[in-house]
């Protein structure tokens, strides 16, 4: 870091230090995986929809018009590139409508034989992105007969792209209900199942829901009918970045009003997922905030807002400590994390998003000599320890943080 130094007087000497540049940080933004659409043009002609191009990663979309402008020329599909499908057509335009600012696109390649590897790397083009902390992948969906396995195979993904790529086990996963509710409780037993191990940070929204309002259709060719009705992902994802913006990620994304849809099915409640219900004067909203964990015993797990806010800390922590990586361990340093993630953590405390009436109710911050002795600070590691109490539940959640060789990591 940048420093300063002016001697005052004899024996008194003022050291300044440059703080940290601002993050450029956001929440509530998505990442879209769906299929790659050729029209016009050949598809063998057209690029690689794995590599940045039109649409793809190398651009983020930030309103309904950019989406639009990428791929549509007019009424008509450009055709020197490749397009999305109806499916992701609808959850973009949801996404924008309900709030959404700012998404990404992954394509993942019709054309490989293999679904499972064209939809691992469209997961690793995303985890390639810093800022995507939702994603959504309503085209899965599409058919009855291999949603379940192509579902199962996003969740593999996030796991297997630890390994070969950018670790992101800071994502929240929205996924997409079975078209027909009969079949969402086997469903949600079958991801649940999938070797993930974090169900915790996922969460499914249902029923499918009829499209209405201020409609802009696909450029579908005349023959071809709109869909009657979608998954609802894409339109969570925007109530998810609106409630983002007005209040923060601590906050449930729950009992908000969904723009863009003009009926859902009257349903019945399902454990571990949240309905969207329609309220005579009140209109369709999200009535659920539930995670796939929402029957296992940990209450920190079940619930959507509180998991958001572990992880959009643990996304914050990494990137605000980065400047400490190259920094000496000793009480200067400890003194300079200890002022700031303090004063980032009582920004959230003022916001309501910790239990307790005192911030020293409701977190704490340690770096110091006691968690950074001599034997530590030998091996090149500085250690963090963070306590915080969510508004669930109320009680004290442990995270570390450790720099060592390989950089930052939080437990």
């Amino acid at each position: 870091m940048v420093s300063g130094t002016q001697t005052l007087r004899p024996g008194v000497t003022v050291e300044q230090f440059s703080p940290p540049p601002a993050l450029d940080f956001r929440t509530g933004v998505a990442g879209f995986i769906g299929p790659a659409i050729a029209v016009g043009n050949p598809p063998q002609d057209l690029p690689d929809p794995q590599k940045p191009g039109p649409g793809e990663p190398g651009q983020p979309f930030t309103s309904w018009h950019d989406f639009t402008a990428a791929f549509r020329g007019g009424k008509r599909w450009l055709s020197d590139r490749w397009v999305p499908d109806e499916l992701t057509w609808a959850a973009v335009q949801g996404y924008f409508q309900n709030g959404g600012t700012r998404c990404w696109l992954a394509f993942y390649d019709v054309r490989l034989g293999d679904p499972n590897a064209a939809i691992e790397a469209a997961v690793a083009q995303l985890a390639a992105i810093d800022d995507v902390d939702l994603v959504c992948a309503p085209s899965l969906m599409a058919r009855a007969d291999n949603a379940l396995a192509l579902q199962q195979q996003l969740i593999r993904s996030f796991e297997l792209v630890e390994g070969s790529g950018p670790r992101r086990g800071d994502w929240f996963l929205l996924l997409d209900p079975p078209e027909a509710i009969a079949d969402l409780p086997g469903r949600l037993d079958a991801l649940r199942a999938a070797p993930s191990g974090h169900p915790e940070n996922m969460a499914i929204y249902y029923p499918w829901v009829t499209l209405g309002g201020d409609l802009d259709p696909p450029p579908l060719p005349p023959d071809v009918k709109p869909r009657p009705r979608v998954p609802p992902s894409g339109h969570v994802a925007g109530i998810f970045a609106r409630s983002d913006q007005k209040a923060g990620v601590h906050k449930a994304p729950a009992n908000e009003p969904i723009d863009g849809i003009v009926d859902v099915e009257d349903v019945q409640d399902i454990a571990a997922a949240n309905p969207l219900r329609a309220f005579p004067g009140r209109g369709i909203r999200v009535w659920g905030a539930r995670t796939l964990a929402a029957g296992s015993g940990v209450d920190a797990d079940r619930f959507v807002n509180v998991r958001r806010l572990m992880l959009t800390l643990e996304r914050w922590l990494v990137r605000a400590l980065d400047w400490v990586v190259f920094e000496t361990n000793d009480l200067r340093l400890w003194v300079r994390i200890n002022r700031e993630l303090n004063a980032k953590l009582n920004e959230l405390f003022v916001l309501g998003a910790f239990a307790g009436r005192t911030p020293s109710e409701a977190f704490s911050v340690k770096c110091d000599a006691d968690n950074n002795p001599d034997d530590v600070r030998a091996t090149g590691k500085l250690q963090i320890d963070i306590q915080i109490a969510p508004i669930v539940p109320k009680e004290f959640i442990q995270i570390r943080v450790v720099r060592n060789a390989e950089g930052l990591t939080v437990t």
